[in-house]
């Protein structure tokens, strides 16, 4: 069983809010087993403008959490795919709430039709079990900044490259990849089963 809801919107002047819910599992002999709930709450200002320069600030909240799941089925603090280089290999929870800032600072930078954006970010990540909270050495997941860079004829979206620091396993990580501007969580797909181990 599996249900998806999501809804994005903008609020007058507020600035663009997206909410979704996935629920999911398994029915097995009258009981749900491996039991899914995933929450997430995305909210990005309006531009604000500081002299010829433009700034926008992201929010990002999700959490996720397992029901009657089977023995080792349990949820690390990595939280995407696109943070590929400050993943860490400790496991410990069945629940896990992350909060995501970012910043993002537009320059009036333009060359050859290029457009450069700087932006600062920090992930704080929480993980909890059946007994209260996971021992973690910090909940700073990682900080740090980069740029991205867009041009018109960049088929793919804009480039992105972030370089930051993880206080949970104490290493610097480096990760490039590609935003598309899409949100998958909007579009109807094939059924499939919600993933456990990664957001």
């Amino acid at each position: 069983l599996r249900l998806d809801i999501a809804q994005g919107r903008r609020i007058r002047q507020l600035g663009h809010l997206y909410s979704a819910a996935h629920i999911g599992g398994f029915w097995h002999n009258k009981a749900v087993e491996q039991g899914i709930l995933q929450l997430q709450l995305e909210y990005f200002t309006p531009l604000f403008s500081m002299g010829n320069q433009r700034i926008r600030q992201f929010i990002r909240l999700n959490y996720l959490a397992g029901h009657n799941m089977f023995t080792g089925e349990l949820i690390s603090t990595n939280i995407s795919k696109t943070s590929a280089s400050f993943l860490d290999p400790f496991l410990g929870g069945t629940q896990r709430l992350h909060l995501g800032l970012e910043t993002v600072l537009l320059t009036p930078v333009h060359f050859s039709d290029y457009r450069l954006a700087i932006l600062g970010f920090v992930e704080a990540v929480r993980l909890q079990d059946a007994h209260g909270k996971v021992r973690q050495s910090s909940f700073c997941k990682s900080l740090g900044m980069g740029f991205r860079c867009a041009h018109p004829r960049f088929s793919f979206g804009t480039l992105q490259v972030k370089v930051g620091y993880s206080p949970l396993t104490q290493n610097i990580g480096f990760t490039i990849n590609v935003i598309t501007g899409s949100s998958d969580g909007l579009d109807m797909g094939e059924a499939e089963v919600i993933p456990f181990k990664e957001y």
